[in-house]
């Protein structure tokens, strides 16, 4: 079936206090009691991990969720991720812990278990980005029919999203490589570019690490069907702040309206 050739890996670290979103949390302390920070951030991230969840079950892929289990002994690791998982979502997911020292080594270690699992496409997901649209996702898994990869170039200038389709996979690209931080995403795409894949870029997306990206997060999303996710509910209360930090948008219209990005990746030209 088609949904076992596709695997949707999604990443993200094993909540635990004072260990997810340092930037975030310092960035809440400015404004807020810092216990109540540290509170809000751990709360933010674990609604981020469960909204994508529940977002990208309807993408027709074997959903895989890695989670770092943040120096945890492996059986420990996964009783938490059990416990914190286990009674609120449907499960139709797997759960497994990241190995590696960096966050390149983590990557290419789930593509390559993927991949010898039987996976004939997998796509990286990061959990920073938690009102990314399911039918994106959806639409790059129909275009590494055609190309070799694709990226989701992020906001701050490192990437949100990489795929390989299996015969294209290519782990030199994330030897000694982060997704996050200035200059990753053009890096890896130099990479790719070397390698010479065909590769697609997705839409430049907002990575939520810092208090400023909250602000772009609430801000863009007032219409959107993200308003009833668990996210924007911890956000709401906390609007007199974010307004404090309004600035300029950036240009997002791949953000408020996806459809279009879904139109390009599907009249892309089959491959001969």
């Amino acid at each position: 079936m088609r949904h076992l050739e596709n695997a949707l890996l999604l990443f993200a670290r094993l909540p635990r206090p004072n260990a997810v979103k340092p930037r975030l949390a310092a960035g809440l302390a400015e404004h807020m009691d810092p216990a109540a920070a540290q509170a809000l951030t751990l709360a933010l991230h674990t609604a981020f991990v469960e909204d994508l969840l529940d977002a990208m079950v309807t993408v027709p892929a074997s959903l895989q969720l890695w989670l770092d289990p943040a120096g945890l002994p492996e059986a420990d690791a996964l009783a938490q991720a059990h416990q914190w998982l286990g009674q609120k979502l449907d499960r139709a997911y797997a759960i497994r812990l990241q190995q590696g020292e960096t966050s390149g080594e983590r990557m290419a270690h789930a593509f390559e278990t993927t991949f010898a699992e039987g996976a004939h496409r997998a796509v990286f997901l990061d959990s920073n980005v938690p009102d990314y649209p399911a039918k994106v996702i959806a639409g790059a898994f129909e275009v590494l029919h055609r190309v070799d990869a694709i990226i989701g170039p992020a906001m701050d200038g490192g990437y949100y999203a990489l795929g390989f389709a299996k015969n294209a996979y290519t782990p030199g690209v994330l030897a000694r490589k982060t997704a996050g931080g200035n200059g990753a995403c053009k890096a890896t795409v130099a990479d790719l570019q070397a390698a010479r894949l065909e590769l697609l870029q997705l839409p430049e997306w907002n990575n939520v690490e810092e208090l400023r990206d909250l602000n772009i997060l609430y801000r863009t999303n007032k219409q959107s069907s993200f308003k009833k996710s668990r996210t924007y509910a911890l956000l709401t209360p906390h609007e007199a702040l974010l307004k404090t930090l309004n600035m300029d948008l950036p240009a997002m219209e791949d953000v408020i309206g996806p459809d279009h990005v879904l139109a390009r990746l599907r009249g892309l030209a089959a491959r001969e």
